[in-house]
């Protein structure tokens, strides 16, 4: 039974790649007796058994940790991995499909499993759904990059108003598709903030770390490419998320944002409704206001963008980004845009 068990650790030790010695004196090297090209003795074994405590052999079996997982799940190449708080060079780029796929697990000679519960003490991203900045309204819009979107910059920016962009990498249209790349130019280049909505508009809460890692990335990587900026924020689709979501947008450094006010677009309200909605707002003069809208409707450009803008200039806020209104950087990072290439592709 003992050489068994004994038997059992040193192949976990040679599975892990972490065998090492106790005491010198005691006992050979465990590195030493696993490189043999010998047969180990009963001799060894019990000796090399005996020279671990217990605490140290049960350590060496323990499954690997979330950080381990979270950080495998981040390689962006098969052959380089990327730390969670840095991103790939647009210089070194990396295709979706890769991204999509390099977010699995390491294989092992044992498995890993995905869905291990997050501990209770696991650091958090953090979450908002206000601003904080006094008399301060932040203009969001979700679901794009589409067809209106130019439209909005222009009447975003004719009133002076400074929105803020959460994209999609696949949802109403590829984000590498050229017109749409155009697009996301054109607002970051006319100052709006761009984030991230995720990369398919699935709900995170309903997957896996591999996957939610995945969503994340995409379109990091897509923004960093197109307009040379890694996002600071990201919008969960739906507004769902649990605490693994929260743990891996914190190890992303993402700060996840909902919202305080939602013009109904998407929910099916009509352009009336939704300026309602906004009115009854903004007569209750709330210090602060989140507001949710979609960039795919037309009716939500054409009716109730300008509608809002008006009212709420005319109510004394302070129309801002995102980033502004919260009084935080909106990006990670900030660099030179990609060039084009194959690899650019949903």
């Amino acid at each position: 039974m003992l050489a068994k068990t004994t038997i059992f650790v040193i192949a976990s030790l040679a599975i892990r790649g972490s065998a090492k010695t106790v005491s010198h004196d005691r006992s050979m090297s465990v590195n030493r007796l696993l490189s043999s090209s010998q047969p180990l003795s009963n001799d060894q074994l019990l000796s090399t058994s005996q020279s671990l405590s217990t605490e140290q052999l049960s350590s060496t079996i323990q499954p690997l940790s979330t950080d381990q997982l979270l950080s495998t799940s981040e390689l962006l190449s098969t052959s380089q991995p990327v730390s969670t708080g840095r991103h790939v060079s647009s210089s070194q780029p990396v295709s979706s499909d890769q991204l999509l796929s390099a977010s699995q697990p390491l294989s092992t000679s044992q498995p890993v499993s995905t869905n291990q519960p997050v501990p209770s003490n696991a650091s958090l991203a953090q979450l908002i759904s206000h601003c904080t900045v006094n008399n301060t309204v932040a203009l969001t819009f979700d679901d794009g990059p589409y067809l209106y979107l130019e439209n909005i910059t222009d009447i975003l920016s004719a009133a002076n108003v400074t929105g803020t962009f959460f994209f999609n990498g696949n949802n109403y249209d590829c984000i590498y598709n050229p017109d749409e790349m155009q697009r996301v130019q054109y607002a970051y280049d006319h100052g709006h903030q761009v984030a991230s909505h995720t990369w398919s508009h699935k709900n995170l809460a309903k997957m896996n770390r591999s996957r939610i890692s995945s969503e994340m990335a995409g379109v990091e990587l897509a923004l960093q490419r197109i307009v040379g900026v890694v996002p600071a924020f990201t919008r969960p689709p739906y507004g769902d998320y649990n605490e693994l979501v929260q743990r891996i947008a914190y190890k992303r450094n993402q700060t996840l944002v909902l919202w305080d006010f939602d013009s109904g677009d998407s929910m099916g309200a009509t352009a009336a409704e939704s300026k309602s909605s906004y009115a009854k707002l903004i007569a209750t003069h709330p210090s602060t206001i989140l507001a949710l809208n979609h960039e795919v409707y037309e009716t939500t450009v054409d009716q109730i963008l300008p509608y809002a803008i008006s009212k709420l200039q005319d109510a004394g806020y302070n129309l801002v980004s995102l980033a502004e209104c919260l009084n935080m950087p909106a990006y990670n990072s900030q660099g030179t845009r990609g060039s084009p290439d194959p690899t650019w592709h949903c």
